[in-house]
């Protein structure tokens, strides 16, 4: 379908822009990962990358997950009228994305330290994006899934929603004693399906707009 130009550079640019940070966005991801921090994945919270000598990098990986999730609620709410997208999409994306940032500002307390006021904000903000998240794959996945234009994404949106809802249901229970030894991995399977789930809806609004 064609658009004036004005219009055209209007609505797909930010689309080719969060492609564009949500793969940069894996990269980063995979760089703290093989990177030699003192921190294993299956254990230790991704969010402990944000203390000490991987502060930066984490700062970098955070804020192009942010800006990529930002550009998308952007091109949601520009097309919502168009595909009968329900505004609640993006609103809950922004929602995440503003959740994201104020944890970014509160630093995590390593495990072992004292708990304290900073650490008690990081993982305020941390249960708010962690919700807002799953809310955008359960909703925004039912409700895309439904339009003509990703009728051919339904397989992908309920494998994504199950993986998402499994592994954020173990994220809650390993954050406790005896299991909490295997939180890392849980946390890193919800936080991927949600990192993927943006990626392929970013890719599928490039190909049919």
């Amino acid at each position: 379908m064609n658009f004036g130009t004005s219009e055209f550079v209007h609505r797909e640019n930010p689309i080719d822009c969060g492609r564009i940070v949500l793969f940069e966005l894996f990269h980063f991801f995979l760089i703290l990962h093989f990177k030699k921090t003192g921190y294993h994945p299956i254990r230790h919270a991704v969010s402990d990358y944000g203390v000490g000598a991987t502060k930066n990098l984490f700062l970098i990986y955070a804020w192009f997950s942010n800006l990529g999730a930002l550009s998308l609620s952007i091109v949601l709410l520009n097309i919502k009228d168009r595909f009968s997208i329900s505004a609640s999409i993006p609103i809950l994306i922004i929602l995440m994305a503003i959740s994201r940032i104020l944890m970014l500002f509160f630093p995590t307390d390593l495990e072992g330290e004292k708990l304290t006021v900073q650490g008690k904000l990081h993982y305020l903000f941390a249960i708010l994006a962690f919700a807002f998240s799953y809310m955008v794959i359960d909703r925004g996945g039912s409700h895309l899934k439904l339009l003509e234009g990703f009728k051919n994404l339904n397989q992908f949106f309920n494998i994504v929603t199950i993986v998402s809802s499994i592994s954020l249901g173990a994220v809650i229970v390993t954050m406790f004693k005896p299991l909490r030894f295997i939180f890392g991995i849980c946390e890193r399977v919800f936080l991927l399906s949600i990192n993927i789930w943006f990626i392929v809806v970013s890719i599928w609004f490039v190909y049919i707009l």
